[in-house]
């Protein structure tokens, strides 16, 4: 039917079988000459290469065309080790592996899984067998799941921790801002008033080296000469001296 589509009185390649050939080499050579002498004779080789392929594909057979696919099955990005495995398994269905199947699926897991860390893993193993590649397969999936859910916990709990620090930090800075304003509330609005311990006023009455409320080091009587003793640094509104003077004088009166 091929060859009468083409307009060829010839026949095209029979279905490509390696079963049953002591020398696969030779009889895949073998295949592919009178597959290239179909081309050149029916002319589909000046054509473009899809239509080479699906003619490919046509005379290759169903068999070659399921092995093909099978070949090329790779895991793929964040799909389960199971859904992989189950894929390749159907697909082996229709490639006619017969004794063949369970190895050529084991070695299709080596060759197919995403993780490299995995594949090294299967490549060590000596007389692997299928059983033991989908054992260590599912292993290693269930550790990288542990792993991240654990790597999860680590961050969420680090996350709160940090929260927890930030908000306790805040709320210490606010409670004492609320101290603060509320003594501040509390002071006696009297002239003479005591200021808290490390304030830069101190608590004062009077002064006595000038009689005058002030900042602490603004006396104004610093530097000045009193005109009752003829000391320094204080007025003689307030000179000890005078006073004492006057004291006696009215003691001897």
């Amino acid at each position: 039917k091929i060859g009468r589509y083409y307009g060829c009185k010839g026949p095209p390649p029979k279905e490509l079988n390696l079963d049953n050939n002591a020398n696969i080499y030779e009889a895949w050579h073998r295949w592919k000459r009178e597959f290239e002498f179909f081309l050149v004779t029916t002319e589909t080789d000046k054509k473009a290469d899809n239509i080479k392929t699906s003619t490919l594909l046509t005379c290759i057979g169903h068999r070659s065309r399921e092995r093909f696919k099978f070949f090329n099955v790779k895991q793929q990005e964040n799909q389960p080790i199971d859904d992989f495995i189950n894929d390749l398994k159907t697909k082996a269905q229709e490639c006619e592996f017969k004794e063949l199947t369970e190895s050529l699926i084991r070695d299709r897991i080596v060759c197919g899984v995403s993780n490299l860390k995995l594949q090294e893993r299967l490549l060590r193993e000596s007389d692997l067998t299928l059983d033991r590649a989908v054992l260590l397969c599912k292993a290693d999936e269930d550790t990288r799941k542990q792993t991240d859910e654990i790597q999860k916990h680590t961050v969420d709990s680090d996350n709160k921790i940090g929260a927890v620090k930030v908000n306790g930090k805040y709320n210490r800075k606010q409670n004492n801002q609320t101290r603060n304003n509320t003594k501040y509330e509390q002071r006696p609005k009297s002239k003479y008033f005591k200021e808290t311990k490390g304030s830069k006023f101190s608590k004062f009455k009077p002064c006595r080296y000038c009689s005058k409320l002030h900042d602490r080091g603004q006396c104004p009587a610093y530097g000045k000469v009193c005109t009752s003793c003829g000391k320094s640094n204080h007025f003689a509104a307030v000179c000890l001296t005078s006073k004492r003077v006057k004291q006696c004088m009215l003691k001897m009166k």
